[in-house]
């Protein structure tokens, strides 16, 4: 490697000539010696050389050390550069003002060969390290990169497959030969492709939230539409489980309905996501229990039986933390409070060994709901129990 069998090239600043021979016999087996004998004349050297390390006298005639060694930190194409100074100041004021400044070290006169060297030694090692360390996180930047970009690619590429699906199901509906179960199924296959491409849309939305670019267009929705619509889907689920949702309402003034301001896809994913972890996390026969509350801010609370595991409790919504669940990815939770707080709102999680509580509060909005029926008594179908606080 270039950085190891190279000699360090290190540029001696100092206007007095038995200085520069000094440090010069004690350095030059082992390195490049460059010698300005002027501040001006130093930073004019480094702006056309390579340079590995910088030795740097304080007292010089047109810029004194502080200010070549201020130069040096402010210019992004030298900062990096390690200065010494060399001096026989040996106040402690001085000392502090120069690594204030930026300098890495201090060397006082008379000089002690062997020190210098050590000292000098040692900070070219770093810088070295440093160097290489750098190199790696670049390679690591591109690939973060190339990864992102070929998940955008996936994503995208993802969409073709569906366009036929989407297309064949519509014509078989509008078939006039099918009985109506066939239809019912052919509709529940249109349904699933919808569906899935509106998820495929709505991981590009997740990238946007994470890149910090996604426009966020909240309007008025009733989540009671949203988690209908939820646990219709979920059915199987639910229904293989013995797990009902159990949906307890206080909604104030706003009987039978429930609106947040948001955006209907992320709040249909948000809770997507919750319903789904929590009936996955409970005991076959046991209910998931959500209570929706306005007060003024709406608050829903998503309580199923079973514990988080004591290991991811406190960084539950980190990126990929997941214990103890077959195929888990760890992204759940983590775009569910994501999307929470682009809409304006939060997530918190409560856990003791035998329930988990998933929070989430969000704005609520003025406007009133298309649909003031929606829900008052749903415990016949077997997915609500509702009752009006």
């Amino acid at each position: 490697m270039e950085g190891s069998t190279r000699k360090p090239v290190i540029l001696i600043v100092d206007d007095e000539p038995q200085n520069v021979e000094i440090l010069g016999n004690i350095l030059t087996s082992s390195a490049v010696i460059k010698v300005a004998t002027s501040g001006t004349r130093a930073l004019e050297t480094m702006a056309k050389n390579q340079v590995d390390l910088v030795l740097l006298d304080i007292g010089m005639p047109d810029l004194d050390g502080y200010e070549v060694c201020k130069r040096i930190k402010s210019s992004p194409g030298l900062a990096s550069i390690p200065v010494i100074f060399v001096t026989s100041h040996d106040q402690e004021g001085d000392e502090l003002h120069g690594f204030n400044l930026g300098a890495v070290d201090y060397i006082t006169k008379p000089f002690s060969p062997p020190l210098v060297r050590a000292r000098i030694a040692a900070h070219i090692a770093l810088r070295n390290a440093l160097a290489e360390v750098e190199k790696q996180n670049e390679k690591l930047r591109g690939f973060l990169q190339l990864r992102e970009d070929v998940e955008r690619i996936t994503r995208h590429d993802l969409k073709g497959p569906l366009s036929p699906i989407l297309g064949f199901s519509e014509l078989l509906l509008l078939a006039d030969n099918l009985d109506t179960e066939q239809k019912d199924n052919v509709a529940m296959i249109r349904s699933a492709g919808l569906r899935l491409l509106q998820m495929i849309n709505q991981s590009l939305d997740l990238y946007k939230i994470e890149a910090g670019t996604y426009k966020i267009k909240p309007h008025p929705v009733d989540l009671l539409n949203v988690f209908e619509s939820i646990t219709r889907e979920q059915k199987s689920l639910w229904e293989h489980k013995s797990s009902p949702l159990q949906l307890t309402l206080d909604c104030g003034e706003k009987n039978g309905a429930f609106v947040v301001n948001g955006e209907e896809s992320l709040l249909y994913t948000m809770f997507t996501n919750l319903f789904k972890n929590a009936w996955e996390a409970t005991p076959p026969g046991f209910p998931v229990a959500v209570s929706l509350k306005l007060s003024p801010w709406a608050e829903i609370r998503v309580k199923n039986h079973g514990a988080v595991p004591l290991e991811i409790r406190n960084n539950f919504f980190e990126k990929f933390v997941t214990a103890g669940k077959r195929g888990g990815t760890g992204l759940g939770a983590y775009s569910a409070r994501l999307m929470a707080r682009i809409m304006h709102g939060d997530m918190t999680m409560e856990s003791d060994e035998a329930t988990t509580t998933i929070v989430v509060s969000l704005p609520t909005s003025s406007a009133e709901p298309s649909d003031k029926n929606l829900i008052k008594d749903k415990s016949a179908s077997g997915r609500f129990k509702a009752v009006n606080l």
